[in-house]
């Protein structure tokens, strides 16, 4: 057991790659076993070693939400502290197991983080959203023509080696970067693309060309428009593509996918996925997995149209499938700091008296309310807690978790709503309006 968690702390904290420096310890603790403290001592060394170039410039949330990770791998310790003194290698090798996923959440969490404090160094256009109005990015932005791709590049290879399809949101484009995302602006709507391919840059220098997935939203096909704007963002992983699920992707299980399903979400977003059954009546089970192993399974009996939300509370790749199907599909969850160099503008959202809210099962013994709202925008519930802020959101209803709500403290509950043209959360694209505020004292 000892060798093993010497080889996890060694080979998860060496993946940093990150400069030596001022120290960032772990709370502080004592143990019994001399074996446990000795690596837990070993660990804090190479957080102090590894992290405080970052954390140093870490935001007071970024921080926070740090110091919450380093507290849970410090009761793991205590945990695996107790049961090596109690030699019960069983209990002791499930603890380890959930140490390795939580120092690859953590690994994750400060990699993004670094990602986006070089990203506001980087790039003067991109601030914190926070500090300025929300459509004051409009004197960064650039004017460009759009056109769209023919279908004879369909599987083709693209610039950066991606394999090219109508069906995701992509674009060619000189003079940006490969993998980076750009927000394209057309009149008074816009949504995000990944520059992953060029045009002929010397015949067409101005021109950005995208897939008619994308281009659609805009304009009808075989109707060329001049300036268009657009606006660089982040840059992404070189394999990951935003593209709504295919809805056939379970037809040989006789389950139909019935609306645009995204594959990438905002963090503690709500994934909501409708179904139709064309077999009678089952019991239907749907598999999640998390980015650090978490295992969720939804199951419910279904007649006909079914559907499973789940509110997705960490960053990065889920894994979701049928319990019986070898069939998994992939989704990303995304840091909403990514899309902090966006245009927006003003618009007015209707505000709404009184949601309608339900409850529902969620996951196991855990049920949760759904925020009833409108399809077409972006929604985000802002939860507060006496000292604490949960942020919840989707296109259209919010799914909460009840043990967030289930107690006695007085409970406000307000509802920010944006536009967008399609259903991916990080389009919205018009300044956030505050549709609902609410203060509510929660029984048990």
């Amino acid at each position: 057991m000892k060798k093993l968690l010497i080889i996890l702390i060694s080979i998860s904290i060496f993946t940093l790659n990150i400069s030596l420096t001022n120290a960032f310890s772990l709370p502080q603790v004592t143990f019994d076993n001399y074996a446990v403290k000795n690596q837990y001592i070993k660990f804090e060394n190479l957080i102090e070693a590894k992290l405080w170039t970052i954390i140093a410039n870490f935001s007071t949330e970024n921080k926070s939400s740090l110091n919450t990770r380093l507290n849970t791998l410090k009761d793991l310790f205590i945990k695996l502290d107790r049961q090596v003194t109690l030699r019960n290698r069983k209990e002791g090798s499930y603890i380890i197991t959930d140490l390795k996923k939580e120092i690859v959440s953590m690994i994750y969490f400060v990699k993004n983080a670094k990602n986006i404090q070089k990203i506001n160094t980087t790039n003067n256009s991109i601030v914190n959203k926070n500090q300025v109005k929300l459509n004051e990015f409009a004197s960064n932005s650039v004017y460009w023509d759009l056109m769209y791709y023919a279908d004879y590049f369909e599987w083709r290879n693209t610039s950066n080696g991606n394999i090219f399809s109508q069906a995701y949101f992509s674009a060619a484009k000189c003079n940006v970067d490969l993998n980076k995302f750009i927000q394209v602006w057309s009149g008074n709507k816009s949504l995000i693309v990944k520059v992953n391919d060029r045009p002929n840059c010397e015949r067409f220098p101005n021109l950005i060309d995208m897939t008619t997935t994308a281009f659609d939203y805009f304009s009808a096909r075989y109707i060329w428009k001049a300036e268009w704007e657009y606006i660089e963002l982040w840059t992404s992983l070189k394999d990951y593509y935003k593209m709504y699920f295919p809805t056939d992707i379970y037809n040989d299980e006789w389950i139909v996918l019935q609306n645009k399903t995204p594959n990438s979400y905002l963090l503690n977003e709500t994934i909501n996925i409708n179904w139709e059954l064309t077999l009678p009546w089952r019991e239907i089970s749907l598999k999640i997995i998390s980015p650090t192993g978490k295992n969720i399974v939804l199951t419910k009996q279904v007649d006909k149209y079914f559907s499973f939300s789940y509110p997705l509370e960490e960053l990065w790749e889920y894994s979701v499938s049928f319990v019986w199907s070898s069939n998994t599909f992939k989704i990303y969850t995304l840091d909403d700091s990514l899309f902090s160099g966006k245009k927006f503008i003003t618009q007015d959202i209707t505000k709404i008296s009184s949601p309608t809210i339900t409850k529902e099962p969620l996951w196991k013994e855990l049920n949760a309310y759904r925020i009833v709202l409108k399809w077409n925008n972006y929604n985000v519930a802002v939860i507060t807690i006496g000292w604490k802020t949960y942020y919840y959101s989707w296109i259209g209803d919010i799914i909460i978790p009840e043990n967030i709500l289930n107690n006695t403290n007085e409970v406000n509950i307000r509802i920010n709503s944006s536009k967008t043209i399609t259903n991916f959360s990080h389009d919205f694209y018009t300044e956030p309006v505050a549709i609902f505020d609410w203060n509510v004292i929660m029984s048990k």
